[in-house]
């Protein structure tokens, strides 16, 4: 038998996790697991922590019911991913449903190990939140 000990939900992909005492599952995963990742500007290719040992002291924080399943559109209009690191304000970001924040972002070429793929990106405030912190110039993309 397969038992579950703990159960983390990863918002950024590279970053800390939030642990969950329970999550739903819709058909693509958890709720907001991995549907952002910190890109590099010039190539559009994903960083993790081996390359930028810092990304693992990005802290996320969601409001409870986005965690629950909870249709973007129950959601509250002012919900947002918060990120938290050392000496940094917090960054929010807008939790917007995914076909929306798609429409009116620009869109960026990116590269997951071996995938490439579109994503939205979540725009300059975000984008220099990362690049002040991590030292390198990146992008957060959806």
């Amino acid at each position: 038998m397969t038992v579950i000990k703990q159960l983390n939900v990863y918002p950024v992909k590279g970053c800390k996790g939030i642990a969950v005492p329970s999550a739903a599952c819709t058909p693509t995963g958890l709720p907001y697991d991995r549907h952002w990742m910190v890109v590099l500007e010039d190539n559009g290719k994903f960083v993790t922590q081996r390359q930028v040992a810092k990304l693992c002291q990005v802290t996320p924080s969601l409001p409870p019911e986005a965690l629950t399943g909870v249709e973007f559109a129950k959601l509250p209009s002012d919900s947002v991913l918060v990120l938290s690191a050392p000496d940094m304000q917090p960054l929010k970001v807008p939790l917007t449903d995914p076909a929306a924040a798609v429409e009116k972002a620009k869109i960026k070429r990116v590269n997951l190990w071996e995938w490439t793929g579109l994503a939205a990106d979540e725009g300059n405030e975000a984008a220099q939140w990362f690049s002040r912190y991590l030292g390198k110039t990146v992008r957060l993309v959806r």
